[in-house]
């Protein structure tokens, strides 16, 4: 399980370590942010960067751009969308299950990061107050949306509250 060292890395005192901890976990938790359709396009290899027109190669026509979301379409309706249910699940238990053991750290290094702020210096997006909020944003909706269980999700909550 990668939550123990995770936890690890947070109670070092090397503000480096405890970034790339924070980095990391911010990562596995914005990766249950995915919807079902990004999962599927990110199997297909179809990712959201290649909309962005690069130097030097052609504009994606709106018919090429029509026949991509078809091929989406039909591989969705397919049991590509069944596995990537299964994904979008997976992402989310572990997602929950990463943040309920790293919630007691990682609220110690966002009060840190507060104080921080608070006297005036930028406090990194990413960094424990962005993965507070991304614990959030990717835990609520699962375990509202999915009617799931994780042992000792009611953490998430509790902490919050102190």
């Amino acid at each position: 399980e990668i939550a123990g060292p995770l936890v690890e890395y947070l109670s070092l005192k090397d503000p480096q370590e405890q970034r790339v901890a924070v980095v990391f976990s911010y990562a596995v938790l914005d990766g249950a942010t995915w919807t079902l359709d990004k999962i599927i396009k990110f199997r297909l290899g179809l990712s959201e960067s290649q909309n962005v027109q690069q130097m030097g190669k052609k504009k994606q026509s709106s018919k090429s751009k029509k026949r991509q979301k078809d091929l989406v379409g039909k591989k969705m309706a397919e049991t590509t969308a069944n596995d990537a249910g299964a994904e979008l699940r997976a992402r989310g238990d572990v997602a929950c299950r990463v943040a309920t053991i790293i919630w007691p750290k990682l609220l110690i290094l966002c009060k840190e990061a507060l104080l921080v702020a608070e006297s005036g210096q930028d406090v990194d997006g990413e960094g424990p107050v962005g993965c507070v909020g991304c614990s959030a944003q990717a835990c609520l909706p699962f375990l509202l949306g999915n009617h799931e269980t994780v042992a000792d999700a009611d953490i998430l909550f509790r902490e919050g509250r102190a």
